[in-house]
């Protein structure tokens, strides 16, 4: 089969490299360059006399052409709490957050979001035993957000037990199933910024993700009600 011309930059001289798929690499690309692979110049269209190709593998093409994450401020992320029209989800890992607790503003933010028919998802995934961080966000950090709307659920995973979530998630919140954020956090849980994931196959990959976390986790009440120790801290 003919070799497969799958792009080439208008340039005057014939020196811009164009890029060939042939059959016998499936798994490589044919690049237009210098480096010496005689055997494939008379099969190629396009190569200045100068000229010769060399083979790239296709995972290092894809990487190349994939888009950046693009770092944004605090501003940006809030704006994404006014601005979406339908669902936001997040998924949360760690065991511990600084700033753990009630927090009225996003209550307020939830139940306005509710009067349009907004939906706000959260997975928590908890290891056990829990953390005092950890008890204190799933009763007085969640307790309030849930009467306020929010669907939070929990993956409560034994210790020495695996995650039926990739091990490689790391925290996200997700808007209308097509904007991804990625949270980063210091290692003592402290929020150090976010990155916007301009990759559609992340972004695709998130949407999965959360479809399993949902399907894995249960419902926040119906974990408290297993837990006899959260129940009495609420109580208080």
């Amino acid at each position: 089969m003919h070799p497969r011309t799958l792009a080439r930059q208008d340039c005057s001289g014939g020196t811009c490299p164009a890029v060939y798929d042939l059959d016998e690499f499936p798994d490589d690309l044919v690049i237009q360059g210098k480096q010496a692979n005689p055997g494939l110049l008379g099969r190629l269209t396009g190569v200045a006399s100068d000229e010769n190709a060399v083979i790239i593998g296709r995972d290092v093409v894809e990487a190349a052409l994939r888009p950046a994450d693009e770092p944004v401020d605090l501003a940006h992320l809030q704006a994404q709490f006014q601005t979406f029209s339908f669902s936001a989800f997040r998924l949360e890992t760690l065991q511990s957050y600084i700033g753990t607790g009630r927090d009225d503003q996003w209550i307020t933010l939830l139940r306005s979001g509710r009067r349009w028919g907004k939906t706000h998802q959260r997975v928590h995934i908890v290891t056990e035993p829990l953390t005092s961080a950890m008890e204190r966000e799933l009763t007085e950090g969640y307790e309030g957000n849930v009467a306020a709307g929010e669907d939070i659920r929990i993956i409560s995973i034994p210790a020495g037990s695996h995650s039926p979530i990739s091990p490689d998630v790391s925290d996200f919140w997700l808007f209308d199933s097509s904007r991804l954020y990625e949270m980063h956090y210091a290692p003592d849980g402290t929020w150090t910024g976010a990155s916007r994931i301009m990759d559609p196959e992340r972004v695709i990959l998130a949407c999965l993700t959360r479809d399993a976390a949902l399907h894995s986790a249960v419902p926040w009440r119906t974990y408290i009600a297993s837990r006899p120790d959260l129940q009495r801290r609420l109580a208080q």
